[in-house]
């Protein structure tokens, strides 16, 4: 399970509670009292979920919900439970706020962002403004070979639309493509 870490004293205290359990005959949680006080801290201040505590514990979860019922420890609201509820950076599952569009364009976390769709802006937009600033609105970002995750400056150029049309309709592009090519094949050998 990807989580971040637990505090060291709560390390400490579920291991105590652990070596406790095994001391008990048959193991049973239920047999000995409950220490609320530390479920309530695993629940709320640790944001561990019922499922967690239960196995903390060595227990069924509903052994845990209805302790917590008879000692009215409150449910966290629906949506905000564990710790894997946070997004962005602070969820653990983050994964630096980069990542491959279906279509083959880089995307890449940026909330702040004028042409952010969901926090995200496509990486050559960010690359292109970095360079020549901000990009005038009715324009597209062109990449001259044609890969779509090569963003790199020199390979950026705006476009208006209606030219960027034209341009990915006809030979010209395959054209510039083959230009392009030669160049590098010349800078290559």
């Amino acid at each position: 399970m990807n989580r971040t870490p637990h505090s060291k004293e709560t390390k400490l205290k579920i291991s105590q509670k652990l070596k406790l359990a095994h001391l008990r005959p048959n193991n049973k949680f239920r047999e000995t009292p409950l220490d609320i006080q530390f479920v309530t801290q695993l629940y709320w201040d640790e944001r561990m979920s019922i499922h967690e505590i239960a196995e903390v514990f060595g227990v069924k979860e509903s052994v845990v919900r209805a302790r917590m019922r008879k000692y009215n420890i409150p449910c966290r609201p629906t949506g905000t439970g564990t710790k894997r509820s946070l997004s962005g950076i602070l969820n653990p599952s983050w994964k630096g706020g980069r990542y491959k569009h279906s279509q083959g364009y880089i995307l890449v976390y940026d909330p702040g962002h004028p042409r952010a769709s969901r926090n995200y802006v496509l990486e050559h937009i960010k690359v292109w403004e970095k360079y020549n600033g901000l990009l005038p609105e009715g324009f597209l970002i062109h990449h001259l070979n044609g890969i779509k995750d090569d963003n790199r400056p020199e390979n950026l150029c705006a476009l208006s639309n209606s030219k960027h049309t034209q341009l990915e309709r006809g030979e010209p592009y395959k054209k510039r493509i083959r230009e392009l090519e030669t160049k590098l094949e010349e800078i290559w050998v």
